[in-house]
């Protein structure tokens, strides 16, 4: 490679990733007032999950139960 395609190329790198002007464009949608987004990200279970049911007791009130 010759010393300007090395430059050339350097300063490409250097300028990083070219913006889509379609996405640039776009606004994030916000949420409703109110609503949180909340993130899952998935893991491995190295074990076999407990399921737990919770069922309305005479009470009112919700209760853990297996």
């Amino acid at each position: 490679m010759d010393v300007a395609g090395a430059r050339a190329l350097a300063q490409r790198i250097a300028q990083g990733k070219p913006i889509d002007e379609d996405a640039a464009a776009q606004t994030p949608m916000e949420p409703p007032h109110g609503v949180e987004i909340v993130y899952v990200h998935p893991r491995v279970l190295e074990r076999r999950p407990k399921i737990w049911r919770y069922v309305r007791g005479a009470d009112g009130h919700l209760h853990r139960a297996r």
